[in-house]
Order: structure tokens, then C-alpha cells, then sequence
């Protein structure tokens, strides 16, 4: 069919203006305006399935920028393979629910000639399998240390934005 991409190849984007989606949060604002003055991958060990890097912006923010051509395809049968939209809308939806504090700000920006999208870095947080052992019987809760009640906030993040994918792999804590 006319606009799919050959297996494992990520559809191409439309042309967009630079900046195709305004902020209206400084955070953000800055995010997609400041130029990038160094760019480095994610060590292996914290790289998920598609490619991440860590972001040093002229203004010192620090990032995580996933750009779209990293993005493996066909990973998910239940969303397109923009899953860098997906990542910015949570942010917004995140924010206007008032559940902002569960995910960083996250905005799309174009880097170099590829468009993606570009999450503030959070010093110190890790992934919840670094809160949690073994011995733990109840996992989720333990997984958010002194906030277990943000155990059901995420539950009814996930819920309405459709996150299927929460694990305690790829969910950070501080």
C-alpha cells in the first residue's frame, strides 16, 4: 500500500516547518530551539529497542533525544511507527491532566536533517528495576520507593493514553 515502508525502515515524515509544534511551556520552548552542541549514544546497557541519545543544549539543558530513523519498525501492531509523537503527546496529555510529574517535558525537534523527539533529562533517576529486588512481593509498589500511590497515578496514565509497554525496564524513578 502507498505510504509503508519496507519492513524494519521507518515511513518517512512529510516536510514540516521547523518548528511544527509550538510550546507553550519555556521548558519545552527552549528544548526545541536551543541548538545541540554535543550529542553522544546512550551506553548499551540503557539503550531500549530504539536508538537514544543523550542531548547537551547551548542554554545547558540536557536531554534525551529519539529521533525517528531510529525507531525500529513493526515493533508494535498496535500504534504507528512514530512512536517520538507518541512520547511528546504524553508529555501534553501528562500536563493537562495534571500528572506533568510523571514525565519529564517532552517536545519534538529537528536535529540535523531528522526530526524526533527530545525529553528533558532527570539527573539521577533510574529505572525502576534498580528500586525493586527480588525478594519484593509487591513489585509495583516497591518500584516507586516512598510514593507507592504514584503506582495508580501511572496505572491510570497508562490507561488513558493507551501505554501498554510499562515494565520495570523502561520506567525511570528518582
Amino acid at each position: 500500500p502507498s505510504g509503508t515502508a519496507p519492513s524494519g525502515t521507518p515511513a518517512p515524515i512529510p516536510a514540516q516547518p521547523q518548528k511544527p509544534y509550538p510550546e507553550s511551556d519555556p521548558v519545552k520552548q527552549a528544548m526545541q530551539a536551543s541548538p545541540v552542541v554535543r550529542q553522544r549514544s546512550l551506553p548499551s546497557d540503557e539503550q531500549g529497542r530504539n536508538r537514544s541519545y543523550i542531548v547537551e543544549l547551548q542554554d545547558g539543558t540536557t536531554g534525551v533525544y529519539k529521533p525517528h530513523d531510529g525507531e525500529l519498525a513493526g515493533i508494535r501492531t498496535t500504534v504507528d511507527d512514530r512512536y517520538f509523537t507518541r512520547e511528546a503527546a504524553a508529555s501534553a496529555i501528562a500536563d493537562a491532566i495534571g500528572l506533568g510529574d510523571l514525565v519529564p517535558p517532552t517536545t519534538i525537534r529537528t536535529v540535523g536533517s531528522t526530526q524526533g523527539s527530545i525529553q528533558k533529562f532527570v539527573d539521577d533517576a533510574k529505572t525502576a528495576a534498580g528500586f525493586v529486588s527480588e525478594s519484593d512481593v509487591d513489585i509495583p509498589a516497591a518500584a516507586y520507593g516512598n510514593n507507592p500511590e504514584d503506582v495508580n497515578r501511572a496505572a491510570l496514565f497508562d490507561y488513558l493514553t493507551g501505554n501498554s509497554d510499562r515494565h520495570l525496564g523502561n520506567w525511570m524513578v528518582t
